[in-house]
């Protein structure tokens, strides 16, 4: 059997290797440590910080709410104002001198000869032939710019005078 001599500096350089291991494994073990305290902190942080986020979108939504309030208030309005105006030219439309009905002195009070009350009717009489004229060449297949351009009158006055006539060709152009 042979038996190796060890030197005692081989001991030492073997000891030297040995305590730098376990250094080098407790330092690991402190930074896995660290690691998890700091993570720990961090779920924490993210906690907080999402407490925080929730309470400012609460106070932006509530300020947003408060500076819109007064343009929803504004559009409901309005909207109020469109239905009833809606509501009155429906009432027109079957009582007014669009549908072909002849306006009496009753229509007028601002009316007191005849004369004034013959001027209206030849008026009220033109605007029928022109009303009809419209529609009878929406019927003909014609666009509302071409009506417009043929007759002088405004595209909304045509698609006005089609919608009221209850006219399919309004309801394409839109």
């Amino acid at each position: 059997m042979i038996c190796f001599a060890t030197w005692p500096w081989e001991i030492f350089i073997n000891a030297i290797g040995f305590c730098t291991c376990i250094l080098i494994f407790i330092y690991l073990v402190m930074i896995q440590i660290k690691e998890k305290n700091n993570l720990h902190e961090a779920n924490n942080d993210l906690k907080n910080r999402s407490f925080h986020d929730q309470i400012l979108s609460q106070l932006s939504k509530q300020q947003s709410e408060m500076l819109l309030q007064p343009v929803s208030d504004a559009e409901n309005n309005e909207s109020r104002n469109l239905e009833q105006l809606l509501g009155q030219l429906e009432a027109l439309k079957n009582t007014g001198p669009l549908m072909g009905n002849k306006p009496d002195k009753s229509s007028y009070p601002e009316m007191n000869d005849q004369e004034s009350i013959d001027n209206k009717l030849q008026e009220t009489d033109l605007y029928d032939n022109l009303y009809k004229e419209i529609v009878k060449a929406a019927g003909d297949g014609l666009d509302v710019d071409t009506i417009s351009k043929k007759f002088k009158v405004p595209r909304g006055e045509i698609k006005l005078i089609l919608k009221l006539k209850g006219h399919e060709s309004y309801k394409k152009d839109k």
